[in-house]
């Protein structure tokens, strides 16, 4: 289940902000400012009121389609584009017909573009704006997440337009989407729960593979699998239903195809963590060495391939 079959991960949250009339994907936060600063101009010359999801593309673009002469009095946003250089390097080494060998480096950069507001221009949408969902909090997952971040001192970010979610580095600020902005109330708790989860190892629970998190692939690979195990089970503990359950899957089976190393032993790990993890976020002390471990820990089957793994779910859903 972890490797095969499972369809991709998708993610559970709509885009929010302008986006791109080409690929209909919201832009970076960079180009999201550059282009508040145009539709300020806009506004200002046109009286134009910009919406909260227009539609930007470029000079090239409207060439394409024949429709240059709708630029008339009307400025683009100043915004960068990621390029990529490839170019040659000498390594200083030689091949047996004496000819340098030559290594291929790629150098990151941006390059400048000019957007413009399609539907300042009085063109359609292609692309729908972003749906706000209603959903109803969750009780004890709220209350969850308030006393974990009274004891930290977190800070817990909900944005109603940034399209990331993650946990800063140093484990003090958390940042996901609204509720409003998910499909379903548990893919909005299995979010907020994955990167509260990370941000543990910074407070009482300190991981190698956090540490390591951009360094190294398996690390990397470890710590998420961390954070989506600890996810699923503190949803469980609040008693929502398996909506989340095939995304949180396919969430898993992307990280683990990234391990070199054996996958049983790392996903046993990546359980060991997540447990700590789990209980440290529900402020629970640890279980002392000489307790006897639960009845639902002695009835685990023990995993012999990655296949069997998720044989260990009722198990540790029933941390307690």
């Amino acid at each position: 289940m972890i490797e095969d079959g499972t369809a991709p991960w998708c993610r559970p949250w709509s885009l929010a902000g302008n986006i791109s009339f080409a690929t209909g994907e919201s832009y970076s936060a960079r180009n999201q400012f550059c282009i508040h600063l145009q539709q300020l101009e806009a506004e200002k010359a046109h009286g134009y009121t910009a919406g909260p999801a227009d539609e930007y593309c470029t000079w090239q673009q409207l060439k394409k389609e024949g429709l240059l002469d709708k630029l008339k009095g009307h400025h683009g946003a100043a915004c960068l584009a990621p390029t990529i250089k490839t170019f040659l390097k000498a390594t200083g080494k030689f091949d047996e017909d004496g000819e340098e060998i030559m290594e291929e480096r790629q150098f990151k950069g941006y390059k400048g573009i000019i957007l413009f507001n399609r539907q300042e221009l009085g063109l359609p949408k292609l692309h729908p704006g972003p749906v706000a969902h209603e959903h109803g909090k969750v009780e004890e997952a709220e209350r969850i997440v308030a006393d974990y971040i009274a004891r930290t001192g977190i800070t817990l970010e909900l944005t109603a337009s940034g399209d990331e979610a993650y946990n800063t580095h140093d484990c003090q600020r958390v940042q996901v989407p609204r509720m409003n902005r998910f499909e379903s109330v548990e893919e909005y708790y299995s979010t907020l729960f994955h990167e509260l989860t990370h941000s543990t190892a910074g407070h009482g629970c300190p991981r190698k593979c956090h540490a390591n998190y951009h360094k190294k692939t398996d690390e990397r690979a470890q710590e998420e699998m961390i954070a989506e195990l600890g996810a699923a089970t503190l949803c469980a503990l609040c008693g929502m239903e398996k909506t989340a359950e095939p995304n949180s899957a396919a969430y898993l089976a992307s990280w683990c195809k990234g391990l070199t190393r054996d996958k049983a032993q790392a996903f046993l790990t990546a359980l060991d963590e997540a447990e700590k993890a789990v209980k440290l976020i529900l402020g629970k002390d640890d279980q002392a060495e000489d307790e006897k471990p639960t009845e639902a820990h002695q009835d685990a089957p023990e995993p012999e391939t990655a296949g069997d793994l998720f044989a260990w779910r009722p198990a540790f859903a029933a941390i307690g």
